[in-house]
């Protein structure tokens, strides 16, 4: 025990030095995160207080290589955590300081997760066999690397997407973190106690300067390690234990992020809106949308949180009868929170503002055709040339364009798939003419299913009607047709 209390104060004691020292350096070489976009905050705010938390939890893992005991010798002998923790951990590093400083794309984010994922599976971390509720065990076999790469990736970026508020997910991981370490004191495992009392150690002092109002932020740096290490935990010291990887459990202890995750998921798939995309519709944007200050919604959410640490604990020490009702409590309390939350609205407005998206996105397509082929036959002289753009122009609309002369039709233009027998159509069709000239009807059909927008539509017909009218083509045609029959 007083190896895990030296370990938590002097992590402790070097993320409250090291923090403010981060802070004011990133501030210095203009590290920070800008305002502005889905941000909530309203200044500049550096984002590598994720550094100072790593290495804060790693001082007293290092410092534990000159005191020789029990914890230190299981801790430096174990190879599979120690490549692990090293390779991945160096990977994700990485790419998070150059995405705080930089930015980097989301699929470069996702590989190096997937690459630390990687390390740490042909390390030995991975997950052979699942502890399914109702299922008992599951031996994966050659699904194991992928089952353990899903996992990392998993939590990985639950940690990183609900980091947008001050405090919550340094809050959220200590939770997490905190609930992990009683579970491996129960089931003593001393290295896992000692690296999960670190990272808490490390947690405590950065939230000191990170708690609303913010002075630093975490950054992807932080997030993605901290996932990582409860990552790296979770499978090892399980796998050491039980050779079972409970998935129920390792969920519900990150259950409110990946909950957060899950209905980002679904909601961008349901709004069809790319997964990677960014919006302000995590959780803790809903919070303050109702009105919830920043405090008050890291309060909530951290009960939140408790509650799913406390579904765990059910779920691992509880008999399988009471395993039931643990896992329909779950149930229950997720429907309730995405009707309370108001999800089903949301997916709602966002496929509606998609699809206005794209008809809008179609519309001015569709106006910068019409535009470019209505300039170029108001100055049209030759018909032949004039049929062509015309031609064209029923090709990109669908439409049907016929030309009389005396009522008598001189050119047909059909391009749009009739579908039915004679009259009888599956689609209702609009239509509209003008005479362009004397003895010149100009007749335009279109479905009205296959307009951007009706009203739209008929814009388009009304600018070609109107550039036909001052084109010079037809009458030229017809002249030339008055001398030839002459």
């Amino acid at each position: 025990m007083r190896t895990f209390i030296v370990a938590f104060l002097l992590s402790l004691l070097s993320s409250l030095l090291l923090t403010p020292r981060f802070r004011d350096w990133a501030i210095r070489l203009n590290w920070v995160d800008e305002v502005g976009g889905r941000k909530i905050h309203t200044q500049p705010i550096p984002r590598v207080g994720g550094v100072a938390v790593l290495v804060s939890t790693l001082i007293p893992l290092f410092v534990l290589s000159f005191w020789d005991n029990d914890i230190s010798r299981a801790f430096w002998s174990d190879a599979e955590l120690l490549i692990a923790l090293a390779g991945g951990l160096g990977v994700i590093v990485v790419v998070g300081v150059l995405d705080d400083v930089k930015g980097v794309s989301a699929i470069v984010k996702l590989l190096a997760q997937v690459i630390a994922a990687s390390v740490a599976y042909w390390a030995g971390i991975h997950i052979d066999v699942l502890g399914l509720p109702f299922v008992g065990l599951v031996q994966l076999g050659w699904a194991s690397y992928a089952v353990t790469v899903f996992w990392f990736v998993l939590a990985i970026n639950a940690i990183n997407l609900i980091d947008g508020m001050d405090g919550l997910a340094g809050s959220v991981v200590s939770l997490a973190a905190g609930t992990l370490f009683l579970m491996c004191l129960i089931e003593d495992k001393a290295v896992a106690c000692l690296i999960l009392l670190s990272m808490l150690g490390g947690l405590g002092g950065f939230l000191r300067f990170n708690i609303n109002p913010a002075s630093i932020f975490l950054g992807d740096t932080g997030s993605m390690s901290l996932g990582f290490i409860l990552s790296v935990i979770s499978v090892h010291f399980t796998q050491k234990s039980s050779a079972v990887f409970s998935l129920v459990a390792a969920v519900l202890i990150l259950g409110l992020p990946i909950f957060d995750l899950g209905m980002a998921i679904i909601r961008r798939t349901l709004a069809g809106k790319r997964i990677f995309s960014a919006d302000q519709y995590h959780i803790h944007h809903i919070l303050l949308r109702k009105g919830y200050s920043q405090n008050q919604s890291v309060v909530l959410l951290g009960l939140g949180a408790i509650a799913f640490e406390g579904l765990a604990f059910a779920h691992i020490y509880v008999g399988d009868k009471l395993d039931a009702v643990v896992l329909l409590s779950v149930i229950v309390g997720l429907g309730v929170a995405v009707r309370s939350l108001g999800y089903h609205k949301i997916i709602f407005n966002q496929r509606r503002n998609s699809v206005m998206e794209k008809v809008q996105t179609e519309g001015v397509e569709a106006l910068q055709t019409m535009t470019n082929l209505a300039t170029a036959l108001t100055h049209e002289e030759d018909f032949e040339r004039g049929v062509e753009l015309l031609h064209q122009m029923a090709n990109e609309m669908r439409w049907d364009i016929q030309i009389k002369r005396d009522a008598e039709t001189l050119l047909l233009l059909q391009c749009v798939d009739r579908k039915g027998q004679g009259e009888d159509h599956l689609q209702g069709i609009c239509s509209d003419s003008i005479h362009v000239h004397y003895d010149i009807e100009v007749c335009i059909s279109w479905f009205e299913e296959d307009g951007v927008l009706d009203v739209l539509e008929r814009a388009f017909v009304q600018m070609l009607l109107l550039a036909l009218m001052q084109s010079p083509m037809l009458e030229q045609w017809s002249r030339e047709t008055d001398a030839n029959l002459g």
